[in-house]
């Protein structure tokens, strides 16, 4: 099994749907840090909802809302410490 970076957030916010008015999970703004987290593909449901979960960043912070997409190793807010341990302790720019 394949195992994938995705980004993550150590808290999150809820926002109620319009349709069916459940509270969903929804990351917190653009500029708050997010993690990367190491998943097993398979793990989250196939789609654009962020998954409530515990689970560790690579820097070891606790995170509790993972998406369901690629990590952006340049985006601003980018854990800098989970850049360096993704890529072997070099630090990328």
């Amino acid at each position: 099994m394949k195992r994938l970076l995705l980004p993550g957030w150590e808290r999150y916010d809820v926002r109620r749907d319009p349709n069916d008015h459940r509270l969903d999970p929804v990351a917190p703004g653009a500029s708050e840090k997010f993690h990367a987290v190491r998943v097993f593909e398979g793990r989250l449901a196939e789609g654009a909802t962020p998954v409530v979960m515990e689970g560790v960043a690579l820097c070891g912070a606790v995170v509790r809302l993972v998406a369901n997409r690629e990590f952006d190793f340049g985006a601003e807010a980018a854990c800098q410490a989970c850049v360096t341990r993704a890529y072997g302790g070099k630090r990328m720019k």
